[in-house]
């Protein structure tokens, strides 16, 4: 049981939860359906429970529910009402449906650091205040209570981020004022100043301000392609002195393709940094990588540190340019030219690995008819 290790919990939580077993029906599993589901060993009160689900860190069976280790009532019962009323993040894999309450913060720390749940916050119970990501309208909103999450869970348009991320920091930095109805305690902003006009205009905010009225100048660079027929080896590059020395290098191999595209030179608005990294001449491979993903290009850093020289690995060098990144496989609004990117399948075929950046869908599809794996959409650009 996930649970099996936690440390017996303290005596408030005890008597808390006893409090709790005492006006508790317990009941056997249904086959369907959501049920509140209480963990009598670790403190915690799982609401809106799929109690046929498997591997979200519970496995309640009927034999458990009759030793008393699970307490299953019906679902309109709320953790509140059963003496649980620490408000401690969402269970693993439900899409942020099924929230999960504590006695007491302890109990909540020793949980979230198990890794069971997500988007996990402690210590502030029913004064949590969170951010909202509105996908959909290009909004963000800022100290949404705890009550309000409802309207937003379970909602793949919506995205909730724990308190102290700013709607800054999520690349939504213009304040076009405060959402109805909520006496001006959650102000919403956005990335672009042309949807805070259409928000502002709509009537859906209240109080409405707009940092400016024109439109910041966007400064952007040339991310050039080339080609090295030789090494059959695509290479992508957004420096000018190298785009300018491998031009003028007579017999350098490197041809220019008539596909390129642009990226922001510097942050702006919601873009993120595009690491590049570069294997070598020898083991190799002699191959050029980028990624917008931070996971991925954290993850090649370390196992570059991990990796001796002799063997393949790629090697971080800077950050080429920024970019966008796409949301379920589509550019947001704002940054409308998806860049999509092909891999020659190097790890099965022995050949150095390369992969394709390109804007042009036709060049996308061409490289995958030539046996390359198509990876969809990694970057929005200008």
């Amino acid at each position: 049981m996930i649970f099996s290790t936690i440390a017996k919990v303290t005596a408030v939580l005890l008597s808390c939860a006893s409090a709790a077993l005492s006006h508790a029906t317990t009941d056997t599993p249904k086959a369907t359906g959501l049920v509140t589901l209480i963990d009598t060993r670790s403190g915690v009160c799982v609401q809106k429970y799929p109690i046929a689900a498997k591997n979200l860190g519970f496995d309640v069976t009927a034999a458990d529910i009759a030793a008393g280790l699970f307490i299953v009532l019906d679902e309109a019962v709320k953790c509140v009402n059963q003496s649980y009323s620490v408000y401690t993040g969402y269970l693993l894999g439900t899409q942020l449906t099924a929230p999960i309450y504590a006695v007491n913060t302890p109990s909540g720390l020793a949980f979230c650091r198990r890794g069971v749940v997500e988007n996990c916050t402690l210590g502030l119970g029913s004064t949590n205040t969170f951010t909202v990501i509105s996908r959909a309208n290009d909004q963000c909103y800022e100290a949404v209570p705890a009550s309000a999450l409802p309207a937003y869970e379970g909602d793949p348009a919506y995205a909730i981020y724990e308190p102290g991320t700013s709607c800054k920091s999520l690349g939504m930095g213009i304040l076009v004022g405060f959402l109805s109805g909520t006496r001006l305690s959650v102000p919403v902003y956005t990335s672009s100043e042309s949807t805070g006009r259409i928000l502002c205009n709509s009537g859906a905010a209240e109080n409405c301000v707009l940092s400016s009225v024109t439109n910041p100048v966007v400064q952007t660079v040339v991310v050039q392609e080339f080609y090295n027929g030789a090494l059959n080896r695509y290479f992508r590059t957004a420096d000018s002195g190298e785009i300018a020395v491998l031009s003028a290098t007579v017999n350098s191999g490197e041809v220019k393709t008539n596909d390129l595209f642009y990226g922001y030179s510097t942050q702006v608005s919601r873009s993120m940094p595009v690491c590049r990294f570069y294997g070598s001449v020898s083991p190799g491979p002699n191959s050029h990588f980028y990624t917008l993903d931070r996971t991925e290009c954290a993850a090649l850093k370390a196992l570059q540190l991990t990796t001796p020289n002799s063997a393949k690995r790629w090697n971080y060098e800077s950050i080429a340019f920024y970019a966008v990144e796409p949301v379920s496989g589509a550019c947001p609004p704002g940054s409308s030219t998806p860049i999509y990117r092909a891999y020659n399948r190097g790890n099965q075929t022995g050949v150095d690995s390369n992969h394709r950046f390109t804007s042009n869908v036709a060049n996308y599809n061409k490289m995958i008819s030539q046996g390359w794996s198509g990876e969809g959409v990694v970057m929005c650009t200008p």
